[in-house]
């Protein structure tokens, strides 16, 4: 089971920009590391990877995760109870 920690200082995205560019250069990463894998795993691992990046960058926060990947609230949580990543928030030490 994949389980998402964070704490508040994760933010480390300037924008969506950085954001996105990050998730394409992992994209690259996997494809690179494929070694003759279906696209079918490929598009999986790939998909995987957004909702990390993207739950990471927001702090967990799926209302503003699913606004960002412009998808809807429910079609996140169905996404994340299919990939097994569970959020548990680690406590914001100073």
């Amino acid at each position: 089971m994949q389980k998402l920690e964070y704490s508040h200082k994760d933010t480390n995205y300037a924008n969506a920009k950085d954001l996105r560019g990050d998730i394409l250069d992992q994209f690259m990463e996997i494809v690179s590391n494929s070694n003759g894998v279906s696209l079918s795993t490929l598009m999986t691992d790939f998909e995987k990877a957004i909702l990390m990046k993207a739950l990471t960058q927001f702090n967990g926060n799926l209302r503003k995760t699913s606004i960002f990947l412009g998808v809807k609230y429910t079609t996140l949580h169905q996404k994340m109870k299919k990939y097994n990543i569970i959020i548990r928030k680690s406590p914001y030490v100073n």
